[in-house]
């Protein structure tokens, strides 16, 4: 069974997920990875153009939470998020690759990459809610 059509509820649920245009490109069992396209709405700075870091956050928490989520078949809302900021990420469009750590009976363990074509410009951590208590 195909959990693309399980990652796409995930990014389009939400009003500010829609907003975002996000693209569901991969799920399989313990891995998602979602496009963001770049707008202009996203840019944080301009001389030259980068995309905001509270975007990057934004993308970080939302792969983070589909993941849990894919993998829970529920919603598992964030409960601490962490980003590391390695560059500014250039206007293009980005890529959030999100892997599952651990499942635990009350809490997902996630790590998430984001990528700027080739180039590794975030990395984060979060843990996130298992509301159904059942790994």
């Amino acid at each position: 069974m195909s959990l693309i059509p399980r990652l796409e509820e995930e990014l389009t649920r939400p009003p500010f997920n829609a907003w975002l245009g996000l693209r569901a490109l991969s799920a399989e069992d313990g891995q998602v990875q979602i496009a963001l396209p770049f707008r202009p709405e996203l840019v944080g700075g301009t001389d030259p153009e980068f995309v905001h870091g509270g975007i990057l956050a934004s993308l970080a928490d939302i792969a983070g939470h589909a993941v849990a989520a894919v993998s829970l078949g529920q919603p598992a809302p964030t409960i601490a998020l962490s980003v590391d900021y390695l560059r500014a990420a250039p206007a293009v469009e980005l890529t959030a690759t999100a892997m599952l750590r651990r499942l635990g009976r009350s809490v997902v363990r996630v790590d998430v990459e984001i990528h700027a074509g080739e180039r590794l410009v975030a990395l984060a951590r979060g843990s996130f809610n298992n509301p159904g208590g059942s790994a």
